[in-house]
């Protein structure tokens, strides 16, 4: 027989019957994987989400920090802004009050200007003269008050400003603050 003949022979118990060999019983098990693999996956998964959850929480952080920081900023600009507009409120009313033509009038007097009582005028068209030119002379002054302009209120704050008493009293007589309104309302006279 050959050597394949009997390793695929059955053995035979004496009688010829063959032998019922249970097969052997296989156990079926893990592997053991090496000691520490398998936590090591688990704290590099637990380390890395914390340090996601650690570096949003940071950035939440700081964005809002910023953004706070940037309001603080705009309320401040924004005073600034209104600050700076009433400023500007206040230099064009002191701007009108010097260019008024009253205002104008009175420092030319103050200077020692006189108006010229005949004006004369060239016209540059045909290069004629226009009126009868004369001298000036001290006579003729700039009517300030009713005569002929309307008044400056703003002008008349600040004359009165220049020549109230520096002790704070007053040298009229103040009004007892009884208002009569059988008439209407007071309004002041514009004319």
């Amino acid at each position: 027989m050959s050597a394949t003949s009997t390793a695929l022979a059955p053995e035979l118990l004496p009688g010829g019957l063959p032998v019922d060999n249970p097969a052997p019983e296989r156990h079926i098990t893990a592997v053991p994987d090496a000691p520490g693999s398998r936590r090591r996956p688990r704290l590099t998964a637990t380390l890395t989400a914390l340090g996601g959850l650690g570096l949003i929480i940071v950035a939440q952080l700081v964005l809002g920090t910023a953004l706070s920081h940037g309001a603080y900023e705009i309320s401040a600009l924004q005073t600034q802004e209104r600050n700076l507009g009433w400023t500007l409120q206040d230099l064009n009313e002191d701007v009108q009050t010097i260019s008024s033509p009253q205002n104008i009038a009175r420092q030319a007097q103050e200077m020692g200007m006189i108006v010229d009582g005949s004006p004369a005028y060239l016209r540059l068209s045909d290069s004629a003269v226009l009126g009868v030119p004369g001298a000036a002379t001290d006579d003729a002054a700039v009517p300030f008050g009713d005569a002929g302009m309307v008044g400056n209120s703003l002008l008349d704050a600040e004359d009165s400003a220049k020549t109230a008493p520096v002790d704070g009293s007053s040298s009229t007589a103040t009004a007892s603050g009884d208002v009569s309104l059988d008439d209407g309302l007071p309004t002041p006279v514009t004319r």
